[in-house]
């Protein structure tokens, strides 16, 4: 890994070192999806977190696939 690499990782990691609770959880909750998505649904993940007006990641996101049911 690169020396600017490794620094920004750590400028990432110091950042996360400072979120609160509530945001830590939200971040870790957001990066789980991105890492358990298809290819696919990473690519949409992040021009998501690309657009200046989208939703925060503690928030619920519509999903492409519906959930599946209950059984009753």
């Amino acid at each position: 890994m690169k020396q600017t690499e490794r620094d920004n990782l750590r400028h990432i990691l110091l950042g996360f070192a400072e979120l609160t609770a509530p945001a830590r959880h939200a971040f870790l909750g957001a990066m789980n999806e991105y890492l358990f998505s298809s290819p696919q649904r990473r690519r949409q993940i992040v021009e998501a977190w690309k657009q200046p007006d989208a939703p925060a990641p503690d928030k619920p996101q519509p999903r492409s696939v519906p959930p599946a049911e209950r059984p009753v």
